[in-house]
């Protein structure tokens, strides 16, 4: 009996020792969990703490850029202006633990998809008959369907269906509701779709944004030439009293380019009416008055013969009219229009689109292209008139007849993309910011915002 108490007396402390290891590595155990819950707290928190910087950094990144642009001479926009190139104020900007880059893109600079042709579509880098015709039905008022084109019927059957626009595309990326768009057309990912060298994705050749206001370079309302009188031609165009005739002869005019070396067929018939009329009243005069002692009907007859002769005097001293050459139109473009219309959509600026867009601007004309670039480098990077395109090689009245309504060199939106990196923690925010200059303060039309994955 003594041997087996011995034996149960030293059992207990070994069960003791048992239980104190387990209770210790339970504990030790719930340290670690509540260890790394604690520091996932911790970067969770962190993480948000610098996404909100990261936002916030991006919204004085666009505060910045619309400054510049409000601060800018409107009477011209290029590559040349402060938005454009100013690396003291748009990289590596340092806002307290946050870097971040700014770039401002002309909207003008890209060709408005709600207003290009299909020869303007089909010039872009991978553009397909079946796509322009795509978006062609896209964006027209019909459901008719083009060759290559889908309507309503098509995108209903879709896994999820929707109707087709019908109307003007009101953001750039609802081109990805196209059929025949990918991701990788739209932005230019090479590892989604096969692309050609010289395409940097569609996103920077195409935009539904691009208007400007109907005002010349000083901010004023342009004048309707086709409904000024006279005096408003001489007195604030600037038109000789022939160019104001010819003018007034041969308006309205659909394009503004139509007035370019025309001659006044109305003119010509009015001076052949004017001089016929004014032979006959001469011989009718002297026959009058040889007549006039003889008969009282000779007498009425010399009364209508000399008001006939006013009529053809009159007629003769009116000014001849004097067609407008290209130079004259050209400096004319500034400060008139044809259109009483507030905005004018869908042009593109001369002065700040790159190689791609001209040549999709000329319908595949990418020699005029690089003439137009060339002349630009050459007057220092800006056309500050559409006079200077006398100075591009290749831009005959011809040209200019078909492309000049679509030119400009003054915008009003522009797009705003703002990157914000964390030095902390990597985390990269984005934002895409699309604004009107014109309103008041540059009013946001398109905001969006995102971490960059």
């Amino acid at each position: 009996m003594r041997y087996r108490k011995h034996k149960t007396r030293c059992a207990r402390p070994g069960l003791a020792l048992i239980a104190v290891l387990w209770i210790a590595a339970l504990m030790m155990a719930l340290v670690s969990v509540a260890a790394q819950t604690s520091l996932l707290d911790s970067r969770v928190s962190q993480l948000e703490n610098e996404k909100q910087r990261g936002r916030w950094a991006c919204r004085g990144g666009v505060e910045t850029a619309i400054a510049l642009l409000l601060e800018d001479d409107r009477s011209y926009d290029a590559l040349t202006d402060l938005w454009a190139t100013n690396p003291l104020e748009l990289e590596q900007l340092d806002f307290g633990g946050v870097t971040v880059d700014i770039q401002v893109v002309d909207v003008a600079s890209k060709l408005n998809v709600n207003t290009a042709t299909r020869e303007q579509l089909l010039a872009l880098p991978d553009m397909t008959e079946d796509i322009a015709d795509s978006i062609l039905d896209w964006v027209d008022s019909d459901e008719d369907i083009r060759p290559g084109g889908a309507e309503s019927g098509y995108y209903l059957n879709l896994d999820i269906g929707y109707w087709a626009r019908n109307g003007a595309i009101r953001t750039d990326r609802e081109l990805l509701r196209i059929k025949g768009i990918t991701e990788g057309l739209f932005y230019g990912e090479r590892e989604l779709e096969l692309l050609s060298a010289d395409n940097e994705g569609w996103m920077h050749y195409l935009t539904c944004y691009s208007r400007e206001l109907n005002q010349d370079s000083d901010g004023n309302r342009k004048i309707n030439i086709n409904r000024a009188d006279r005096e408003t031609l001489i007195t604030d165009l600037g038109l000789s009293e022939g160019q104001a005739q010819w003018v007034l002869d041969n308006r309205p005019f659909r394009q503004f380019a139509d007035m370019i070396g025309q001659t006044s067929t109305t003119t010509a018939t009015a001076s052949s009416a004017g001089s016929s009329a004014f032979g006959q009243t001469g011989a009718t005069g002297s026959t009058a008055r040889s007549a006039a002692s003889q008969t009282t009907g000779a007498a009425s007859r010399q009364t209508q013969t000399s008001s006939r002769q006013a009529t053809g005097q009159q007629q003769q001293e009116q000014p001849a009219a004097e067609p407008l050459d290209m130079a004259t139109v050209l400096e004319l473009a500034d400060k008139a229009t044809l259109t009483n219309r507030r905005t004018l959509p869908g042009k593109v600026n001369l002065n700040t689109a790159g190689e791609t867009v001209l040549t999709a601007l000329f319908e595949d004309n990418r020699e005029l292209a690089q003439n137009v670039i060339a002349a630009r480098e050459g007057l220092g990077g800006v056309f500050l008139s559409l006079a200077d395109l006398q100075q591009v090689e290749g831009m005959s009245r011809e040209v200019l007849q078909q492309y000049l309504d679509q030119m400009t060199l003054r915008s009003s939106i522009y797009e705003i993309h703002v990157t914000a990196v964390s030095q902390a923690t990597g985390l990269t925010w984005q934002v895409q910011a699309i604004v009107d200059r014109e309103a008041a303060q540059g009013q946001i039309i398109y905001w969006r915002e995102g971490i960059s994955r």
